[in-house]
C-alpha cells in the first residue's frame, strides 16, 4: 500500500490543473487525508462539501500548510437532508469559479446504534451515506459531463468489505430502510446495506455512461471511530458485535478482503487506496477497488436488477428522476 502523498506524486498529471470535490471532508478523516494529499499535486481546486463549517475550515488550514496556493471552496451541505443538498449543488452550479469538476470523491457516512430518521423521513445511515450523495452526484452532471474535453470526469464512491454483511439482511435487500420495525435495528447491518448501496450505485452510473468506481480502502483509525472510542464502543466490541451478526445469519457473507480483523491503518494510508482509484488512469470503470486492484465484490454488488431497483427507489426518495 502507498501512502496518500506518495499516490499523488505517482500520478502528477492526473492532480495538476484538475478540480475535486469531496464529501464528507473533514480534519482526521479519510476525505480530509485525501483532500491535503491533493493539494501537494498542485490541483485547480479543491471543492469541500460538509455540515459543519468549523470542521471544513479546520481542514482548509490543513490544506493550506501544505500548499498556500492551493485554491479551496467550502459548502455547507447536510446530506442526509435533500434540501440541504439541493441547495448547495444550486450553489455549486452557480459558482463560476467552477468550471467543470474532474474526480467527485464521496466519503461521507454517519453511525448510529439506533434506528434514526432524517428531515425526510429515511434512515439517517442511508440518507447520509447513500441519498444524499445519489441526489448531489446527479444534480451535478452537468459540471461533471463537462470535465476531460467533454468526455466527464470520474466519481469514486468509497465502499468497504463490510457491504458483504448486506446478506445477512432478513428478507429483502434495503426493505428495512423503508419499514420501520420489520426487523430489529442492527448498524452493522445498516452498514452493510449502505455500503453495498455505494457499489450499486457504481454500477448504475456505468450503465447510465458515467466513468464511477467504488474502493474498499480497508479498516481506518479516523475521527469517526475514536468518536466511538470516547462513547464506550472499543474495536474489540464492534468487531464482536460484526461477528454476532454473522454467526446468527442463515447466509454467511464471504468477507475475502480478509482485513476485518487488520490493525487500524492511519488516513493517510487509506487515502492512499482512495487516490489510487481516483487518479490510476488503468483502473476499468465500475472496477470494485481494493488496495489498489479491481477485486470481485459480493453477488448482491453484481446484481443488475438490484442496481436497478436500489436506482429508483432513490429516485422516490429524492422526489427526482435522473
Amino acid at each position: 500500500m502507498s501512502s496518500a502523498q506518495q499516490v499523488v506524486q505517482q500520478y502528477p498529471e492526473s492532480v495538476k490543473n484538475r478540480t475535486f470535490l469531496l464529501t464528507g471532508a473533514s480534519a482526521g478523516s479519510i476525505a480530509g487525508a485525501t483532500a491535503v494529499a491533493l493539494a501537494e499535486g498542485k490541483p485547480a481546486q479543491i471543492i469541500l462539501v460538509g455540515r459543519t463549517p468549523a470542521k471544513l475550515e479546520v481542514l482548509e488550514k490543513e490544506i493550506h500548510a501544505v500548499n498556500a496556493r492551493t485554491k479551496v471552496l467550502t459548502f455547507e451541505v447536510d446530506l442526509s437532508s435533500n434540501a440541504s443538498v439541493r441547495a448547495g449543488a444550486a450553489k455549486i452550479l452557480a459558482d463560476e469559479r467552477v468550471e467543470v469538476i474532474d474526480i467527485v470523491i464521496t466519503s461521507a457516512h454517519v453511525s448510529s446504534k439506533d434506528h434514526k430518521k432524517s428531515a425526510d423521513g429515511i434512515e439517517l445511515v442511508f440518507a447520509t451515506g447513500h441519498v444524499g450523495q445519489f441526489l448531489l452526484v446527479n444534480l451535478l452532471k452537468s459540471k461533471i459531463s463537462a470535465a476531460a474535453g467533454g468526455d466527464g470526469g470520474r466519481v469514486v464512491n468509497v465502499t468497504s468489505a463490510g457491504h458483504r454483511l448486506a446478506v445477512c439482511t432478513p428478507g429483502s435487500v434495503f426493505d428495512p430502510l423503508l419499514e420501520t420495525g420489520k426487523v430489529p435495528y442492527n448498524s452493522w447491518l445498516q452498514y452493510g446495506q449502505v455500503k453495498l448501496a455505494n457499489i450499486l450505485f457504481t454500477r448504475s452510473l456505468v450503465q447510465r455512461g458515467w466513468t464511477s468506481v467504488s474502493i474498499h480502502p480497508g479498516p481506518t483509525n479516523t475521527t469517526m471511530n475514536s468518536a466511538s472510542a470516547k462513547s464506550g464502543t472499543s474495536l474489540e466490541e464492534t468487531m464482536a458485535s460484526v461477528h454476532a451478526l454473522v454467526a446468527a445469519s442463515p447466509v454467511k457473507p464471504q468477507i475475502v478482503e480478509n482485513d476485518m480483523n487488520n490493525p487500524l491503518q492511519p488516513p493517510e494510508m487509506a487515502a492512499g487506496g482512495v487516490l489510487q482509484a481516483a487518479l490510476d488512469p488503468n483502473i476499468p470503470n465500475g472496477a470494485y477497488v481494493v488496495y489498489g486492484k479491481p477485486l470481485e465484490p459480493s453477488t448482491q454488488a453484481t446484481d443488475d436488477a438490484l442496481a436497478q431497483r436500489l436506482w429508483e427507489m432513490s429516485e422516490q426518495l429524492v422526489g427526482e428522476k435522473f
